[in-house]
């Protein structure tokens, strides 16, 4: 195990930022209705340019992160970040639909990204192993 240790954090790098980057794009590409999702779940000041800055952060954090630069800090900044995001796009829309559809979906959209938030803190503890940039 000892061998494989650096090509699984690499591939475990790899599978935490992809959500990261298709969440990215989608923002960039549809800034408008990622804010206007965002708003319909009463997120304070939700606008496109909000959007553009979340999408700019994603790109960045998950480029560090997929690189082993910086990961750590990364890692633990992405999964800060998450926290208001599940909270306000996720869990106040579970709590607050009379819809089981919508609150299931959410719920496990909630989910998730705790468990992203976990592999998260998980790099953030370890490290990105020694197929990165900072080779630790």
């Amino acid at each position: 195990m000892k061998k494989a240790a650096p090509w699984l954090m690499l591939g475990g790098r790899v599978c935490v930022v992809l959500i990261l980057l298709v969440s990215a794009a989608q923002k960039l590409r549809w800034p408008g209705g990622t804010a206007q999702y965002m708003e319909g779940v009463g997120m304070p000041g939700a606008s496109e340019t909000l959007a553009y800055l979340s999408g700019i952060f994603e790109v960045a954090a998950g480029l560090a992160i997929l690189a082993g630069w910086k990961t750590r800090y990364a890692a633990l900044a992405v999964s800060i970040y998450l926290v208001p995001v599940t909270w306000y796009t996720h869990l106040a829309v579970v709590w607050s639909t009379a819809d089981a559809v919508v609150r299931d979906q959410e719920t496990y959209q909630s989910l998730k990204n705790l468990s992203v938030i976990g592999g998260l803190l998980l790099l953030a503890a370890a490290g990105p192993g020694a197929h990165s940039v900072d080779r630790k």
